[in-house]
């Protein structure tokens, strides 16, 4: 037996030479693929000038030194590349989507709380975006809440003013409930946003939100909305 059986960590033999090379070896995989954050998922060549210790979701369509890898993680240790297989119930977070993943042994799910061997899961996320805000009464959000979510409540905050003479706050909600997710919110820059239904409530078309100003209209700013919500994922055939 030359490796672990999980990590595939390389063990040391009986009269191994330069122990401390192997060693080594085995505590840089370690330490890349425990706590596991993987740069990305679909990033398919490798980079020029990688960082030790940094790990990698690997795709398919790979070339370089990722040709035939495809499905591994690729860990960069003491200058070079190392693979490890991922298995059923690790769990990631993956630096350029800023989303959280589980592995069901054969493909990563993103914002999977629990899964099956055959990909259905349960799956909780925060859709967080800015929103410019115009001129006029009303905003309709370009972001929308995706269809077959249900939608726990939604946050956020007032990153740049909303500049108007009369605009007291604002109400938040959806085009057929325009106060859905509460009234009264502040206009100053940093002024929060929490709005909650009294029970979760599902989406079945994409829908956008809407933001409609009190005791006058909006004439610019920015606000930072961010949609808190669960979705299902059905099993693979």
């Amino acid at each position: 037996m030359s490796s672990t059986a999980n990590l595939e960590l390389p063990l040391l033999q009986q009269s191994q030479a330069q122990k401390h090379v192997v060693v080594n070896e085995a505590l840089a995989i370690l330490d890349g693929v425990a706590q596991l954050t993987l740069e990305s998922l679909s990033v398919a060549t490798p980079p020029a000038n990688p960082s030790e210790g940094q790990a990698y979701g690997l795709p398919s369509g790979l070339s370089g030194a990722w040709t035939f890898q495809a499905g591994k993680i690729a860990v960069f240790c003491n200058g070079g590349w190392r693979f490890v297989i991922p298995k059923a119930g690790w769990s990631a977070y993956v630096k350029d989507q800023g989303r959280r993943y589980v592995h069901d042994g054969i493909v990563w799910l993103g914002d999977a709380l629990n899964a099956t061997s055959n990909g259905a899961a349960t799956n909780f996320s925060v859709l967080e975006f800015d929103q410019n805000v115009g001129s006029g009464a009303k905003v309709t959000t370009t972001v929308k809440i995706p269809a077959y979510s249900t939608v726990l409540g939604v946050t956020g905050r007032v990153v740049t003013r909303l500049n108007t003479g009369s605009l007291n706050s604002f109400w938040l909600g959806v085009p057929a409930s325009l106060q859905r997710y509460g009234h009264g919110f502040g206009t100053a820059a940093n002024a929060m946003v929490y709005g909650m239904t009294g029970v979760p409530l599902s989406y079945f078309e994409d829908t956008p939100l809407v933001l409609t100003a009190a005791g006058g209209t909006f004439g610019g700013g920015k606000v930072r909305l961010a949609v808190h919500l669960a979705y299902m994922s059905v099993p693979r055939s």
